[in-house]
């Protein structure tokens, strides 16, 4: 279905791209028990790290794994995507200090003082709400 300018209608947007790459990240999880996908991008879209958790150890964290493997030398200014609130203190330390701009979440976080944490260093929390299914083929 094409619009008035001659573009799709239906396309996702980057927001509902980069919420969908983190669940994606949480089904190639292989750790039962508390799976985690999550995907930090940059101002300008771009993936600047992808992981999944991969244990319940602390440095198996999918947040943990992303900070350590992005593909910048510095996070400051992105956004994280990810399929469940942070898991651990340290974890939030960490983004704290590489001043990530935005968390948008899917799933509710455990402890509520981690988010008021956040909002205290500049860091918006953002739950995101599923505006539409997408189907796969």
């Amino acid at each position: 279905m094409l619009g008035p300018t001659g573009k799709r209608l239906d396309y996702i947007t980057w927001h509902q791209y980069h919420m969908y790459m983190a669940i994606n990240s949480e089904e190639r999880c292989t750790f039962a028990e508390n799976p985690v996908g999550c995907l930090i991008v940059d101002q300008e879209n771009y993936i600047v790290a992808n992981s999944f958790s991969q244990g319940n150890y602390h440095e198996k964290h999918a947040v943990f794994i992303a900070l350590q493997n992005k593909r910048t030398k510095s996070a400051e200014n992105c956004i994280l995507y990810t399929s469940k609130f942070l898991e651990c203190d340290e974890c939030v330390e960490n983004l704290i200090q590489e001043k990530i701009a935005k968390i948008c979440y899917l799933s509710e976080p455990v402890e509520n003082n981690w988010l008021e944490r956040l909002k205290t260093a500049g860091i918006e929390c953002e739950k995101y709400v599923k505006s539409r299914k997408i189907i796969r083929i």
